[in-house]
């Protein structure tokens, strides 16, 4: 079952104990899912700090990229989070002129929201990194 405490990354979690348990996921194209568009400026600041607090937290008690850094935060801190936002904008920008090349030509203030709300999410990360982790679940139960 999701943990709520895990969002907004309650998927990532689950699905990493998915994978721990030795279950393959799959694509399921019938599935619908809503996902939930923050409306204003600040609503969308306060989502991604809150992404980065609770991907830090995560990443504590899993082996999922980015692991090593956040059980070590003095290299977090010091050494890899003022790069972090760039890294992270450089591999999203990527997806999104990729998968969405109308879209990243005729809204290119895109990537300067996408910027800035990365920010928030490294600071995010930083504040996660000194919050204590969350407590490790069971693996998932399967149904067949």
């Amino acid at each position: 079952a999701y943990n709520p405490e895990c969002y907004p990354q309650e998927d990532y979690y689950f699905n990493w104990r998915l994978m721990k348990a030795g279950q393959m996921i799959q694509f399921v194209p019938r599935i619908e899912i809503r996902h939930f568009h923050r409306s204003t400026f600040r609503g969308y600041m306060k989502h991604q700090l809150r992404f980065g607090v609770i991907t830090a937290r995560i990443l504590k008690i899993t082996d999922l990229p980015g692991y090593f850094f956040v059980q070590r935060p003095f290299l977090l801190a010091w050494m890899f989070l003022p790069l972090l936002p760039f890294v992270k904008m450089y591999r999203t920008s990527k997806r999104v002129i990729r998968y969405a090349p109308v879209l990243s030509r005729e809204r290119p203030l895109l990537f300067v929201f996408m910027f800035i709300g990365l920010l928030a999410w490294g600071a995010g990360m930083v504040q996660g990194v000194y919050e204590k982790p969350f407590i490790a679940n069971e693996p998932p139960k399967v149904l067949e």
